[in-house]
Formats: C-alpha cells, sequence, structure tokens
C-alpha cells in the first residue's frame, strides 16, 4: 500500500502531507511537530476521527480515497472506478484501513515507526545469542543445514543401529568385533594350512617306508643306497615341515585361547553363544559403521560451526535462515561492506532492512505498509549517517519510506545530494486555513478529478524541492 496524501480537517485549520511513491524527507526542527506528523499518519490509517483523510493505492492498484468529514457520513471511494468501497473497511468504530490489513492499532504503531532508540537496541534476531546467531547466519546456508542434517540423519542410524542390538555398549561391540577377526585369522590360517596337515603326513609315512623297503632289498635289486637315503631325507624334510606347520597351528590357538581366556572361555563359538545378538556380524558392522558415520558428521559439523550446539542452532533454525535472507537483502540494498561488518551502522541497516522486510506482507492480504522513520540516526556520526542514507535511499527504490528528521546534515543531503531528484523533500510548516477552504479541499477527493485538490490543499510538490506543508497550530 503506497499513502499517496494525508489531509487532517479541523474546526480552524488544516494539514495537508503530500508522500512520494519511495522516500518522502520530511524536515522541522520541533521534535513535537515531527512526531505529530507520524502519529498523524498512523492515526488516520486506523479508526480515525472526522476530519481525518486518505488517498492511497493498495496491493491492487485501486486508488482508494478514505473521506471522514467533519459533518456527514464517512466514505471509501475507489477514484479510478468512480465506486464506493466503503462496507469493505467499515468497522464498528470507524473506517479502518489498518484492519482491513489486519493490523490492530496498537501493533502498527510499534511496527510502522522506527527511532533512534530501536537502532540503538540494535538488530534483534528472535535468539538468545545475537552473535552466534549472526556467525551462522554468515556461512554458507545449503552447508550448514546440510551438516546440521547429516549429524540428526547419522545419529538417529546410530540410535536405530543400537536398538538391533539392546543393551550392548559400542566399547563391548568394538571388543568383540577384533575377537571376531582374530578368530576368523585363526580360521583362514587352518584352511590355508589344511593340504599340508593331510598330505605332510602322509608323504612322510610313504617315503619313509619306500626308503626302509629299499634299505632292505638292496642286495637283490642291486645298490640303491642313495635312493634310499633321499627318501629318508625328503621324508625328514616333509616330517619338518609337517611339525612346524601343527607349531605354527599350536601358537595361533594358543593366542586366540589367551585372549579368549579374560571371558572365561577357550573357543570362540563358546563366548560367541553368551553375546546374544552381538554374534551377528551384519549386526555388530552396522553398529560400529554408523558410529563412524556420525562421528565424522560431527566432525564436520564442529569445524563448519566452530562448535556451536547443534540442538541450540535447530532450535532457531527459522530465525537463523531469516537472518541470511536479511543478510542477503542488506548486502543487495545496503551495501556488500555494510553487510560484512559487525559495527554499529552495519547493525542499524540490519534493523532497517528486517523492518522494511516485516512491512512488505501483512496480515491475510500481504498488504504492505509505510516504513516510517522517526529522526532515526540522532546521534550518530556523519560517515555513518552517509551509510544509513545511502541504505534507506536503495530500500525506498521498492518500498515507500517516511524519514522526519531535524537534522540540518539530512536536510543538506535531502535538497543538495545527487539522490535528491529521486526523493521528495518537505518542510513542515504553519498555516491557519478557514474551516470552508478546509472541507472543500477534503470533499475534492469524491468529485475532483485530481483527489483532495482545492484552496489549502497545497501545490503538489515536486521531488526534491522544498515545500512547506500546511498545519495546524500545534
Amino acid at each position: 500500500m503506497e499513502i499517496q496524501r494525508l489531509v487532517v480537517e479541523e474546526p480552524q485549520s488544516t494539514f495537508t502531507l503530500d508522500l512520494h511513491a519511495g522516500l518522502t524527507v520530511a524536515f522541522h526542527e520541533n521534535p513535537a511537530m515531527r512526531s505529530r506528523c507520524l502519529s498523524l499518519l498512523v492515526h488516520a490509517l486506523g479508526p480515525a476521527s472526522a476530519g481525518h483523510h486518505l488517498e492511497i493505492i493498495d496491493n491492487d492498484h485501486r486508488h482508494l480515497v478514505v473521506f471522514r468529514p467533519l459533518h456527514g457520513a464517512s466514505q471509501v471511494i475507489d477514484v479510478d472506478a468512480g465506486a464506493e468501497v466503503t462496507d469493505e473497511f467499515r468497522t464498528p468504530q470507524g473506517l479502518d484501513v489498518l484492519s482491513w490489513v489486519g493490523m490492530g492499532a496498537d501493533r502498527a504503531a510499534h511496527v510502522l515507526r522506527l527511532g533512534a532508540r530501536q537502532l540503538d537496541r540494535g538488530f534483534d534476531t528472535g535468539t538468545d545469542d545475537h552473535p552466534l546467531a549472526r556467525r551462522l547466519a554468515a556461512l554458507d546456508q545449503a552447508r550448514l543445514w546440510a551438516a546440521a542434517d547429516d549429524v540428526v540423519r547419522t545419529r538417529a542410524e546410530l540410535d536405530a543401529a543400537h536398538n538391533d542390538l539392546p543393551g550392548a555398549e559400542l566399547a563391548d561391540v568394538e571388543a568383540f568385533e577384533k575377537l571376531a577377526e582374530l578368530h576368523d585369522e585363526t580360521v583362514d590360517h587352518l584352511r590355508e594350512h589344511r593340504p599340508v596337515q593331510r598330505i605332510g603326513p602322509l608323504l612322510t609315512a610313504v617315503c619313509v617306508a619306500i626308503g626302509l623297503v629299499l634299505t632292505a632289498l638292496h642286495d637283490r635289486v642291486g645298490d640303491n643306497a642313495f635312493t634310499a637315503d633321499a627318501l629318508l631325507l625328503l621324508a625328514a624334510v616333509s616330517a619338518a615341515v609337517t611339525v612346524g606347520d601343527r607349531f605354527m597351528m599350536w601358537r595361533i590357538r594358543r593366542q586366540e585361547r589367551a585372549v579368549l581366556a579374560p571371558h572365561g572361555v577357550t573357543r570362540f563359538d563358546r563366548l560367541a553363544a553368551t553375546v546374544g545378538p552381538m554374534a551377528d556380524p551384519l549386526l555388530r558392522q552396522t553398529l560400529i559403521e554408523a558410529d563412524r558415520a556420525h562421528a565424522a558428521a560431527r566432525a564436520d559439523w564442529e569445524a563448519l560451526t566452530d562448535g556451536a550446539s547443534l540442538p541450540w542452532v535447530l532450535a532457531y533454525r527459522r530465525q537463523i535462515e531469516a537472518l541470511a535472507i536479511r543478510k542477503t537483502e542488506l548486502r543487495r540494498l545496503g551495501s556488500h561492506r555494510l553487510a560484512a561488518e559487525d559495527s554499529m551502522a552495519a547493525d542499524a541497516a540490519r534493523v532497517l532492512v528486517d523492518r522494511v522486510i516485516e512491512l512488505r506482507g501483512l496480515g491475510a492480504r500481504h498488504e504492505r505498509l509505510p516504513l516510517l522513520l522517526d529522526d532515526p540516526f540522532a546521534g550518530l556520526a556523519p560517515a555513518e549517517v552517509q551509510q544509513l542514507l545511502a541504505t534507506v535511499h536503495r530500500l525506498a527504490s521498492y518500498h515507500q519510506i517516511v524519514l522526519v528528521t531535524g537534522d540540518p546534515y539530512i536536510q543538506a543531503w535531502a535538497t543538495q545530494s545527487p539522490s535528491a531528484a529521486s526523493l521528495q523533500f518537505v518542510r513542515l510548516g504553519r498555516l491557519d486555513v478557514p474551516t470552508s477552504s478546509a472541507s472543500t479541499a477534503a470533499s475534492g477527493a469524491i468529485s475532483g478529478p485530481e483527489p483532495f485538490a482545492g484552496p489549502g490543499a497545497g501545490p503538489e510538490p515536486a521531488g526534491g524541492t522544498p515545500t512547506d506543508v500546511l498545519a495546524s497550530g500545534h
């Protein structure tokens, strides 16, 4: 929604304020006058009293005039269609634009207006640890949440693996896995040496038997002493190999028994019978791999976030994601330098961007309402003010902003800087007008081709040109 004009009609005077579609800078030295200007805007949006008139353009591009005469019935007119749409805005308290948007008057006063005090308090991250939230929002969000999801997923897989082995501690499972690996190595050794265990003794016996026969029959069959000695030597070698293999197997079994002894058994199959589901190698391997995957995910998370608490991060995930979006908006609408800083000016810029984002989609209609800045940069150094004015100017390129100030520096910026051509400067002034002229100015919204045109309405301000607005004697 864009507010084009505000007219406040009183018995002896009138107050008229024309607003730019982007940025309007209204200047007055008196803080009471500045505060009254913004209060009138908020009040006219709500269930205002008679004499408070508005000219607005809603999100559907309807040109509407909210007319509340001092005498007579209030009306809302669609100027372009030439139709009355009063019923859309009628409430028991009167014509209420805020209620039509879906916002109460109290909340509107808090959300629409932004002053130096709110900027000084800084950007509310919505968490209980602002520095951590900002630091996480500055990270690559895809990588951040992928790492968080990996930790959550691997934790769930680890819990599922623990459920398949109820009551089993990971240390016990790993210890049993080592025993199982040792047993498997023993079985493999036995399998590899099984031919030696079978053929060695048989070959030894055959060689010995043939050698003895040839030795006994050497007188009959000739001199076979060399052959017999060779066979006996072969039998000795075969016997040595067999004995060595037997000794090696004995040592392997002895090593396995030594490892099993603390568990009160001498055979692995007896131990396996006592551990229940842990004896299943698939369940053991699943648990161990799940633990390794979870440890790796935790290590990645710790390295990425510098040890941030995952439960805390998940609890504030929505706020951190919103902060990241606002940081992107600040980089686009403010400046890359401010987006990367954590200075007072950067924090104030975040507040401005956040408030504009909040005002761009209010209520079920997702209507936007203007941002009203009440001398927001009081107390800041000129360099910081310059940075924030640049941010405000960029924000005003896609959202209506009214900046009311008494700062001569901002006045000079609004009237003399190169950006003056794209904003409207208004000098809040005071002028008494006859009631009849004020009524004519307001009623022109209903019948005249130019809404609110008439005596006392004041000239149409030009962008960047100082313009006095009519004000009642307050």
